[in-house]
């Protein structure tokens, strides 16, 4: 009997999974014939050039993607680069949660930064795809569907570890507990908009080419 491959059994449980969830919405079965559609749908609005290098960051970054089975649960770690070491970092999320904000248009490549020059930890963010007023968002903040005074954080402290349990808001505006820090927008909410901005400018393209 031969060993079982770690590797391969997750990306086979990820294959499963795309089969299962869009096979019929989209006709694909793999997770490589999703990433494609990925890059197709997120570069729709876009000319030639832009779209290619678009592909040659946020996908390859999703084809570079290590994914793991760790207690049972499929996991995806994303690679990125930590620019003041110069070293290569992952941020871990659970597989369900990885595809469901690709679902949601969040399909930008992920990048670490430090927010300060004090701060031991950095964050992890993800560009907006119409950027209007701010250009990045804090991945814990879509994840967690913070808004307004309200801090997503970390309960181990580690701002790679973005798995949903690992992730808590503080901050309640409105009651007792009150406004914690100095977020004032609904990160969520707002890049959604961005992502209707874009799905708009996309139809247009589509539109003038038909024509």
């Amino acid at each position: 009997m031969q060993p079982i491959n770690p590797r391969a059994f997750a990306r086979s449980a990820a294959d499963q999974i795309i089969a299962r969830d869009f096979g019929r919405v989209y006709g694909v079965t793999t997770l490589t014939e999703y990433f494609d559609l990925i890059d197709r749908r997120s570069t729709a609005h876009l000319i030639q050039c832009q779209a290619n290098r678009v592909i040659r960051t946020a996908g390859h970054q999703r084809r570079k993607a290590r994914l793991t089975i760790e207690g049972g649960q499929l996991l995806v770690s994303i690679p990125m680069n930590d620019p003041r070491s110069g070293r290569p970092v992952w941020a871990v999320t659970d597989f369900g949660i990885w595809i469901d904000l690709l679902e949601g248009g969040f399909d930008a490549a992920w990048v670490y930064n430090h927010k300060g020059e004090n701060r031991r930890f950095g964050q992890v963010r993800i560009a907006v795809p119409v950027a209007a007023g701010y250009q990045k968002a804090a991945v814990t903040r879509i994840i967690t569907n913070a808004k307004a005074g309200q801090q997503a954080r970390t309960r181990d402290g580690n701002p790679l570890n973005l798995r949903r349990s690992n992730l808590y808001i503080l901050g309640q505006p409105g009651t007792a507990q009150g406004r914690v820090g100095r977020a004032k927008t609904d990160t969520l909410g707002n890049y959604r908009a961005s992502v209707e901005v874009r799905r708009a400018l996309a139809r247009k393209s589509r539109g003038a080419a038909d024509q």
